[in-house]
């Protein structure tokens, strides 16, 4: 029984060591810079798409209340628009996750917005922001 114990207390050491070196490698790459983000974006997306970034859609200079806007090329006529609201249970995330960019190729323009976090306000201030 005490084999057994040990076997399992070893296994579990092994495996919370390869835990904390999963992160440690993880937070030790570089993320891309906000250009480099941009410019793979342009790269996804077909040419020609208008890309706008940082819109306030609240004018309080609060960075969370900003969107960045994908329209897509050669539309001179009325557009239908995605509003893309990134995942994270209000806790986490950023516009910059969009998953929606897709759909500009479809003809449809692209709002991946931000909203306040449940850090910095209590919950229902997210709904708001997005209604916003």
């Amino acid at each position: 029984m005490r084999r057994l114990e040990y076997t399992r207390l070893t296994l579990l050491i092994l495996l919370v060591g390869l835990g904390l070196l999963a992160v440690a490698q993880r937070d030790g790459r570089q993320r891309p810079t906000e250009e480099q983000r941009r410019a793979a974006l342009q790269r996804q997306l077909p040419a020609g798409t208008i890309m706008h970034f940082d819109l306030a859609y609240v004018n309080d200079n609060n960075p969370r209340h900003t969107l960045d806007l994908y329209l897509p090329p050669n539309t001179g006529q009325l557009t239908p628009l995605i509003i893309w609201v990134h995942g994270g249970g209000w806790q986490s995330g950023s516009k910059a996750m969009t998953q929606g960019l897709g759909m500009v190729q479809h003809g449809y323009a692209v709002a991946s917005i931000n909203y306040r976090l449940s850090g910095e306000a209590v919950f229902p201030a997210q709904i708001h922001d997005c209604k916003a």
